[in-house]
């Protein structure tokens, strides 16, 4: 299946998924003309921030111009393809992930400019926590006092990471994640992907339309059976393997963060499963051995339909395999380790392969004692 994807820049306010709050308020207070001038969108990764932002500028932008007439719609195009004069875009480009001075310099310079074809100047920075302390006391200089005609839009992954005297001059603007159905709905019409696979992407993506349109590509279910085949060497090899297999899981996930939440995912379901498959903590007859061939669903009498309740249902062979080999106890020990390690969330300084080393012998105490 080939996927139209619309990327970030590309959006308008008809296209984004779910955020029918914050559209709504976006719509009202740019119509009435109440829009406060710095505001900050917040929420996790792939939920819309991004697209909000450039669809706010765009409608903006194109506030004075005729809805739908030639002239909005080459504005619209100028901002999808960077090229309009008065929106001014600041994201990362260095290899550390920071916004740079010389970034913060031009958003300076162009803030006090003249709107050349809109009526106003809008500049977006994202995510806000990438500026060091020194081009964040710079956007604080702005904030304080802003030119008339400018608007500042910020997002941001980590609010916490976000200086409160940058935070307390903005309008904070919550970006939930986005509802099962709704979010459902909107993927398959805009893939055109079968229902089972749209919704392995959304339980995935957990609220999050620009997970669930990349988990659609194919190379996230191959990567997740990796994860799977990864995790099972360290059943087999022990404590011997864990400097390759801490180095592999980091390896094919976007930083230990979603290597974490991907674990977490992945032993959840091995639980729903081997309380489906049973086992003497269960009272019901014990699930298959390794080696022995596995059950093409996962249910008992008492659980018909176990298979609806897995999030990983694309991989059911393997899920099946790994819960029947581990009791009840011994996998909700291991979450147990999971979520602590969640709930610590590490510093970004720590090494990431020592930290899923020791994740890996955390995890390995948690599943072999008794």
């Amino acid at each position: 299946m080939s996927l139209e994807i619309l990327e970030s820049n590309e959006h308008t306010f008809e296209t984004i998924a779910g955020q029918d709050l914050v559209k709504r308020f976006l719509e009202h207070a740019c119509d009435h003309g109440r829009l406060p001038q710095a505001l900050l969108f917040t929420g996790p990764a792939g939920v819309g921030k991004r697209s909000l932002m450039f669809a706010l500028a765009k409608r903006l932008v194109t506030r004075d111009l005729e809805p739908g007439g030639e002239a909005a719609e080459r504005a619209r195009g100028k901002v999808t393809r960077g090229t309009h004069p008065d929106v001014l875009v600041i994201e990362p480009k260095s290899a550390s992930g920071q916004i740079l001075k010389e970034q913060v310099d031009e958003m300076h310079d162009r803030a006090h400019y003249a709107p050349l074809e809109a009526r106003c100047r809008v500049i977006l920075i994202n995510p806000v926590e990438a500026m060091n302390l020194t081009a964040a006391n710079n956007l604080l200089k702005l904030l304080e006092e802003p030119p008339p005609a400018l608007y500042l839009l910020l997002g941001s992954r980590q609010i916490h990471k976000t200086l409160p005297t940058i935070r307390s001059r903005c309008a904070l603007l919550r970006c939930p994640p986005v509802e099962f159905e709704p979010l459902l709905r909107w993927l398959m019409e805009k893939t055109g992907c079968l229902r089972r696979r749209a919704e392995t992407a959304v339980r995935l993506a957990g609220g999050r339309p620009g997970l669930a349109l990349s988990l659609l590509s194919g190379e996230d279910e191959e990567r997740r059976r990796r994860i799977c085949g990864e995790l099972e060497f360290f059943d087999q090899h022990g404590y011997a393997s864990i400097f390759r297999v801490a180095h592999n899981l980091i390896g094919m996930a976007d930083g230990p963060r979603e290597a974490l939440s991907l674990l977490m995912l992945w032993f959840r379901d091995l639980l729903v499963a081997s309380l489906a498959l049973g086992g003497p903590e269960c009272g019901v007859p014990s699930g298959p051995e390794r080696g022995e061939s596995t059950p093409s669903t996962v249910s008992t009498p008492s659980t018909p339909s176990t298979e609806s309740l897995l999030i990983n249902r694309d991989l059911l062979p393997e899920v099946v395999q790994g819960a029947g080999s581990y009791t009840p106890r011994k996998l909700a020990r291991a979450l147990g380790v999971l979520l602590a390690e969640q709930e610590r969330n590490a510093s970004p300084f720590v090494d990431s392969d020592l930290l899923f080393q020791v994740l890996l012998t955390n995890l390995g105490v948690a599943l072999k004692s008794a």
